[in-house]
Formats: structure tokens, C-alpha cells, sequence
């Protein structure tokens, strides 16, 4: 032992660290978290301003059309989720590719 005490007594030394084996074999597994009610969720956040995320219904798959010689460009614009929703429902609807419906619309707002 040194004059200042510096070095531990053998009864203070700690035990050896653990292996990380040991430390990967201590650790828990935790509990599934409950689900969640979305309709709920929905009812306590609606008067606060926020909408479900959940789609209303699948979206359909499309078939794809005929090849068009045409040249394309593409078009991408935000507009108000019910235009939106009416514009789905028209393609759908008609049966039409977005960019068949979007072309039809034209045509009738042309004639009319």
C-alpha cells in the first residue's frame, strides 16, 4: 500500500465486467403494444383539426392502356382533397386512366 492510499484493498476491488454474452442474455423482451382503436383515435382527433390517415376504401388497380404515339408530359398539381376524391370517383366511374379522364373533362368543358 502506498503512502496516500492510491491503490485498492483487495476487498474493495470490483468484480470482473461482464462478458457482452452475458450482457446480450440480460437484457428482456418487452410486450407487444396494445392496438390501437382507429376509430377512436379518429373521434378524439377530429375536433382538433386532424383526419385519419386510413384510406376510405382500397384504391383499384388499372389496367394499362394502349401505347400513344403522342408525346407525353407529365403534370402534377395539389388541389383540395374532396376535388380530389370527385376526380377519382369520376375516373372510376368512367372507367377511364386519370390521364382519359382528365382528357375527357377537357373535351366536355370545350363543348360546353
Amino acid at each position: 500500500m502506498s503512502f496516500f492510499e492510491l491503490e485498492p484493498k483487495l476487498e474493495e476491488q470490483t468484480a470482473p465486467a461482464p462478458s457482452l454474452k452475458d450482457k446480450i442474455a440480460s437484457f428482456t423482451t418487452t410486450r407487444p403494444r396494445p392496438s390501437l382503436n382507429l376509430a377512436e383515435v379518429d373521434a378524439v382527433a377530429a375536433p382538433h383539426g386532424f383526419s385519419s390517415r386510413e384510406p376510405v376504401k382500397p384504391r383499384m388497380r388499372r389496367r394499362l392502356g394502349a401505347v400513344d404515339n403522342e408525346p407525353t408530359r407529365h403534370l402534377a398539381m395539389r388541389c383540395r382533397a374532396s376535388v380530389y376524391e370527385r376526380f377519382l370517383r369520376f375516373a372510376d366511374r368512367e372507367q377511364l386512366h386519370y390521364h382519359d379522364a382528365l382528357e375527357r373533362l377537357l373535351e366536355i368543358a370545350e363543348e360546353g
